[in-house]
Formats: structure tokens, sequence, C-alpha cells
């Protein structure tokens, strides 16, 4: 069974609890019966609901249970998270990326978030007077207490949703040293009033009450979040469709985080490479760090102007092949359409994967200062900005 065909069969199932309300969106239905199980669940008390607490007539807003880093131990697991109230400036907003964190099976799986980097002189502020250049919002399943997230536990209603709204250091202490995995950082080509918008979308999608909404591995996650969400700022020729035009299909590459690049650069969203955040080292000895020779064999390749043409032209032989092999010549033709697709997609997925910039999470400790951690003598420093430059 394909993808594809999971995730149709998936959303025709969950149907009565979901409403395809157009192409781009999903409503999540909620009904008595899920609110009150919902309320009577014990949830992950690590998790929390931001509050929004004011809008300043300076335009600045000041939000509640903002998760600033963590309080670390020698056991990653008991680390304790660290709330306080936040104060940022929707005007400032300079950069938005948009980030994945892959997870085994690196394939499929993965954690979608929108990060917002301001201006230098408009960090994020705490109560306490501490900064950070950047707020993170992650839509996540909320988790009932003592459990674990599990991709096929998340196509049923085992977990309720939460936005997570954090700093980059709590990011950068969760994904880089807590958990030892890569965050791969999308730059978005947003003009400055778009930036704004998705920033105070993001915030209000922040702040929503949740009470009795499910979490859904396919129709309701941490990337349709993202995706709904840019859409609501974009042109209608640059929004992500999430179905098919006939049917109630899902669309593969909306529901999977692995292939944000691949969909922000075929509607002309991604400014420059993909930049990767790799593991600390000291923390984590064996990540990986560099490319291997193979790697950067396939990220020139990728850069051939036959690549392209040469993914889809692969994709529609194989899928003919298989399609004729199943169904004969009408198996033959659905195949090929659908193997071209799937073949121009894989190349865009790899080219985006391979051709990157690699940054060590070492050399951002210097701009999130509750982190009190210098980066290492020998790195190079950066020439202006939390992430550098655009990188073409």
């Amino acid at each position: 069974m394909t993808i594809s065909s999971i995730s149709s069969a998936s959303f025709a199932h969950q149907a009565p609890h979901f409403a395809r309300v157009s192409r781009t969106h999903a409503e999540p239905r909620v009904s008595d019966e899920d609110r009150q199980r919902w309320r009577a669940i014990p949830w992950n008390p690590e998790q929390r609901h931001p509050v929004l607490l004011e809008t300043r007539p300076d335009g600045t807003i000041r939000l509640g249970d903002v998760r600033w880093g963590f309080q670390e131990s020698p056991d990653p697991a008991a680390w304790k998270p660290v709330y306080t109230e936040a104060v940022v400036d929707p005007g400032k907003v300079k950069d938005v990326w948009l980030a994945v964190e892959p997870f085994a099976p690196k394939v499929v799986a993965g954690h979608s978030l929108v990060l917002f980097e301001f201006e230098p002189d408009s960090p994020v502020r705490n109560s306490q007077g501490e900064t950070d250049p950047a707020l993170v919002v992650s839509a996540e399943a909320l988790r009932p207490q003592g459990t674990s997230y599990d991709l096929l536990k998340g196509l049923g209603k085992n977990f309720g949703v939460v936005y997570q709204v954090g700093t980059l250091a709590d990011q950068l202490q969760k994904v880089s040293r807590q958990q030892g995995h890569d965050l791969l950082l999308h730059r978005l080509a947003l003009s400055p009033e778009q930036k704004v918008s998705l920033l105070r979308n993001a915030l209000n999608e922040s702040t929503r009450d949740r009470t009795g909404e499910w979490y859904h591995t396919l129709l309701n996650s941490c990337f349709t979040a993202q995706v709904e969400m840019l859409n609501t700022v974009v042109p209608e020729d640059q929004k992500i469709r999430r179905f098919t035009t006939l049917g109630r299909f899902l669309r593969p590459e909306a529901c999977l985080p692995n292939s944000t690049g691949a969909l922000l650069a075929r509607k002309d969203l991604l400014d420059g490479k993909v930049l990767v955040v790799r593991p600390d080292q000291k923390l984590h000895p064996t990540a990986a760090r560099g490319q291997s020779d193979l790697q950067k064999a396939v990220a020139r390749a990728t850069r051939s102007p036959l690549w392209d043409p040469g993914m889809r032209m692969g994709g529609l032989l194989a899928g003919a092949w298989a399609g004729s092999a199943v169904a004969g010549l009408p198996g033959l033709v659905a195949g090929a359409l659908t193997g071209q697709f799937l073949g121009g997609l894989a190349g865009d997925l790899v080219r985006v994967q391979t051709d990157v910039v690699e940054i060590p999470v070492e050399t951002l400790y210097r701009f999130t200062p509750s982190l009190q951690m210098p980066p290492a003598p020998h790195e190079a420093e950066p020439s202006s900005g939390l992430l550098l430059q655009p990188v073409s």
C-alpha cells in the first residue's frame, strides 16, 4: 500500500471528525463528548498552552507560559522546562523560518515548527530582563502524562493539541542538546507585511482554546498546522494544497514534514539554501558532522539542469512498469503519471536535503544568553544576524 493510498484511506476513515473546508484547509469537529473526555485526561505537565496577557498600545504583545529553556541535569530525560512571561514586537520580525527536526524513521517522520527571528534591537524579552533573538511556535501532540508520541497512535483520538511557544535557546536545548537531532531551517521568502501577519496568526492559533481537539498524524499535525498558517498570508497561486481536486484524498507531500523544503521551493517560498543545525558534539559525540563524499557528489548532481527531467523520467518509467504489472494498460497510464510526479518530488527532496549549509549548534550559543555557553574558540564569527545572511 502506498503512502498516498494510506493517506486517502485515513482521511476517509476520519471524515466524521474533520470537515474538509477547502483544498487547503481541514477543520476539526469537536463534540461535547470530545470535550468531556479531553478534560478527564491527565495531560503531560511539561507541555503548556500559552496565554495572551495583553496587547499594548505600542503594538507589543505580552504572553504567559512561554518556555524559556530547560534546567539541565546529568539525565537528559529529567531536564525541567522553565516557563515565564515574554514580550514580543510583531513589527520587528526580521526573518521567518520553517524548521524540521527529523527523527526515525527519517523518510517519513519529523517534527515541524516555525521560528520568528527579530531585529537585533528588538529581541524577545521576559519578565526577568533576559532576551532571546527568536520566538518559536510549535504545534504538538499534547501527550497524556507518562506516555510518548507514536505515529500510529496519532491516527486516533489519543493525543490533544498544544501550540508550544518558546525561544530559540529552548529549541537548541531540546533538539540539539537533549535529543541530539538535526534541525533543518528553511528561510521563507515573504514580504515584511507577510512576516508580521504570520506571527500574529501564529500567536492567535497558539492561544486559542483547544479543549476537545485531537491531534492527527496526517490531518491535524505539527506540519499541517504550519502549512495552514502559511496559507493565510500567501496569494492563491502560492498556497500549499492539502487535498486533491476530486474526491477526499490527501496529498502525501502536504502531510510529511520532511517534504518542507521541496514544497517551499516549488512555491517560490524558499529563500536560499537550507541550513542544518548539527547537534552538540560534547553531549552527542557520535552525531554526524560534515557531509560524506557521496552526499557532496549528490549535492553537485542536483545542481545539473538534467537533474529534474532525469528524476521525472525515472519515476515515470518505474511507475509505468509497476502499474502495468498490477493492472495492465490502465495501470501503466496511472502508474506513469503518478511516477512522474513522485520522481519530481523525490528530486526536489534530495536537492534541498543534500545541497545545504551546515551550522554546528555551538556557533549559535552566542546569540542565546540564557544558555550561558560561549562558542568554541576555534569557531569562525558570523558576519551579522542570528543565522547569517540569505544563502544563495
